[in-house]
C-alpha cells in the first residue's frame, strides 16, 4: 500500500500506530520515519555478502538462528507487534549477533516504498495470519501488487521463500505465484516442499510438527532478468 508522505495525519497516526519511540533509541532498530524512505538496506550492512528480508519474524528465533546460520548476510526482520520486537532485540544482545535489523510495521499499512529497488537476495514469508473465514480473506497480503513490489526490491535471481501450515492458503498464494511473470517455481510448476534442507525451525513450526500437523513451503526465484 503506497502512502501519501505529504499527508502529515497520516504519517503521524501510523507513527504513533507502530509507538516507534519505546524502542528507536536501540541500535538494532530501523526507525519508522517516512522521511529517509526509500532506506538504502547496502548501508545498514556494507559489509554482508547478502541481504535478506524476512516477513513476519514473530519471536525472533527463526531471524536469531538465520544470522548465526548466515554471518555473511545481513537480515532485516519486519514485524507489525512492538513488544515482539522489543524482546528479539533483548535476545539478539544476549547472543552477542551483529547482523540483524528490526523494524515495527504492517505491510498491509505501509510497505512498498520502505526499500530501494534491487535490495534484497532473499525474502522470506513466514507464517503470514492465514485469515481462514471467507469474509476475512481480503486480510491477506499475499497478491499481485505484493508480488510486484517485492520483484522491485528484489536482486535477479533472488529467493523468495513462503511458509504455511494452513493449505487453502498456500493454494491461494501457489496460484497467485503461478501465474506471475516475475516469479518461477524453481522446483517446477506446482511444486509444494514439506520441508527445506537446512532451514531454521521457527517455534511455532515446531509446535505443528509435534502435533503431527503438516507444514507447507514454496520456493520461487525471481525471474526478472
Amino acid at each position: 500500500m503506497k502512502i501519501d508522505k505529504t499527508n502529515t495525519h497520516l504519517k503521524n497516526r501510523l507513527a504513533g500506530l507502530l509507538d516507534k519511540r519505546s524502542i528507536y533509541n536501540e541500535p538494532f532498530a530501523i526507525p519508522f520515519e517516512p522521511e529517509i524512505f526509500p532506506l538504502s538496506v547496502r548501508s545498514l550492512f556494507p559489509d554482508a555478502r547478502q541481504i535478506f528480508l524476512e516477513i513476519g519474524s514473530g519471536y525472533g528465533e527463526f531471524t536469531r538462528e538465520n544470522a548465526l546460520r548466515n554471518p555473511a548476510a545481513g537480515i532485516i526482520a519486519l514485524e507489525k507487534k512492538r513488544h515482539r520486537i522489543a524482546g528479539s532485540i533483548r535476545e539478539q544482545k544476549v547472543m552477542g549477533l551483529q547482523n540483524i535489523r528490526w523494524m515495527v510495521v504492517d505491510i498491509n499499512w505501509f510497505f512498498d516504498e520502505i526499500f530501494e529497488d534491487n535490495s534484497f537476495d532473499r525474502i522470506i514469508i513466514n507464517f503470514p495470519d492465514p485469515w481462514p473465514k471467507k469474509r476475512h480473506h481480503k486480510n491477506r497480503f499475499i497478491s499481485n501488487a505484493l508480488l510486484s513490489s517485492l520483484s522491485r526490491m528484489s536482486k535477479p535471481d533472488a529467493l523468495l521463500e513462503f511458509a504455511t501450515d494452513y493449505f487453502p492458503y498456500l493454494s491461494d498464494t501457489l496460484s497467485i505465484l503461478e501465474i506471475s511473470p516475475q516469479w518461477k517455481n524453481m522446483h517446477g510448476r506446482g511444486r509444494i516442499l514439506s520441508t527445506i534442507p537446512g532451514r531454521p525451525v521457527s517455534f511455532f513450526e515446531q509446535q505443528k510438527r509435534d502435533e503431527n500437523l503438516p507444514v507447507y513451503f514454496l520456493q520461487f526465484v525471481h525471474a526478472r532478468g
